[in-house]
């Protein structure tokens, strides 16, 4: 198992900056565009849902909204000790 950066201090702000980008950034602008635009017209081209490039990356963007979910859900539990801080660096280290 990889070692996740558990033992120094992330600041519960900076966590938050950190989903509050993804969310915005990544999710709401990068991934809408591609599922909204890019997706459609590659499908419209013959590219097929399933199976394909288009379903891989749909499922993706699942994974890493989950793990924004995660990082998230940890992001409220810091302070309560290591494990918090641990599940947040798990689930960062998944999304990236």
């Amino acid at each position: 198992m990889l070692g996740y950066p558990t033992s120094s201090v992330v600041p519960a702000a900076d966590a938050q900056a950190i989903i509050e980008f993804i969310r915005k950034f990544a999710d709401g602008i990068h991934h809408a565009h591609e599922e909204g635009v890019l997706f459609p017209a590659m499908e419209a081209a013959g590219i097929a849902k399933q199976g394909g490039p288009i379903g891989m990356m749909l499922m993706e963007h699942d994974q890493g909204r989950a793990a924004v979910r995660k990082m998230d859900e940890a992001v409220s539990a810091f302070g309560s000790g290591p494990a918090a801080l641990e599940a947040f660096s798990r689930a960062a280290f998944d999304y990236s």
